[in-house]
C-alpha cells in the first residue's frame, strides 16, 4: 500500500524520524512487511547461546548425545523460535533453521513450525475479538497470510470437509502429542532391552543408568 502523506511526522514539537526497521516485544518488524530481519536476529542469538555453552565448557564434544540435545531443547530452541508462531516463513527460511537442528535427535523442523502454528491460531480463538479477525481471515483470498500458512502446514485439505480450520489444529496437535508419546515408549524399551542384553555388567549397570538420566525422546 502506497503512502501518500510526504511530509515529516511530529510528536510533542519532535520530529518522528523514519527507520526501515524497528523492535517491538522482541521482534524485529521492518517496512518490507517480512519477517528476514527478524529470523536473522534469531539466528545470531542463537549461534551466541550455542558459543556461550561451549565457552563455559558445558557443552562438549565429550558429553552424552541426549544431554546435548536437552541442552539445545531447554537454552537454544528457545532463543531461536522466539515469535517465529507470527512470522511467515519461506521455505528458504525454513532449511536454514532445519540445518540448525539437523546433528539433533529432535522433532523435525518442518513439524514444529506447523505445531506452533497450530497453537497459535488455537490461543488466538480463545479471544472473541482476534477470532472474528481469523474468520475474517479465512473469507479473505490473501496468498501467505496466516490462514494459508495453516491450511499448508496442516494439509488442511487432509480433513473431513465439515472439520473447521480450528478443529484441524486441535486434531493435528492432539496427534503430534500421541505421537511423541508412542516414539518415547517405543524408544525407551528398545534401548532399554538392548542395554539389558549386555553381558558385561559394569557395562549393562552404566548404559541403564544414562538412560534413566536422560531424556531420549526428540
Amino acid at each position: 500500500m502506497e503512502d501518500r502523506w510526504q511530509g515529516s511526522l511530529e510528536l510533542a514539537g519532535n520530529r518522528i524520524n523514519q527507520v526501515t526497521c524497528m523492535k517491538y516485544l522482541g521482534v524485529e518488524i521492518n517496512d518490507k512487511e517480512n519477517s528476514l530481519d527478524h529470523i536473522k536476529t534469531r539466528k545470531q542469538k542463537a549461534l551466541s547461546g550455542i558459543f556461550k555453552l561451549k565457552s563455559n565448557g558445558i557443552l562438549n564434544e565429550h558429553m552424552h548425545p541426549s544431554m546435548r540435545t536437552q541442552l539445545y531443547k531447554k537454552y537454544v530452541r528457545p532463543v531461536l523460535w522466539y515469535s517465529f508462531e507470527t512470522c511467515n516463513m519461506s521455505q528458504s527460511n525454513l532449511i536454514t533453521i532445519k540445518r540448525h537442528e539437523a546433528a539433533l535427535n529432535i522433532d523435525s523442523t518442518l513439524e514444529r513450525f506447523a505445531e506452533i502454528k497450530a497453537d497459535f491460531l488455537t490461543r488466538l480463538a480463545q479471544n472473541k475479538f482476534t477470532k472474528k479477525l481469523i474468520d475474517f481471515m479465512e473469507y479473505t483470498d490473501y496468498q501467505n497470510d496466516f490462514i494459508s500458512e495453516i491450511y499448508d502446514h496442516l494439509d488442511i485439505l487432509s480433513f473431513d470437509i465439515e472439520t473447521s480450520t480450528l478443529e484441524a489444529c486441535k486434531i493435528f496437535k492432539a496427534k503430534k502429542r500421541e505421537e511423541r508419546r508412542h516414539y518415547k515408549e517405543n524408544q525407551n524399551v528398545t534401548k532399554l532391552r538392548k542395554a539389558f542384553n549386555i553381558k558385561n555388567e559394569a557395562e549393562m549397570i552404566r548404559r541403564v543408568t544414562n538412560l534413566n538420566n536422560f531424556d531420549v525422546s526428540p
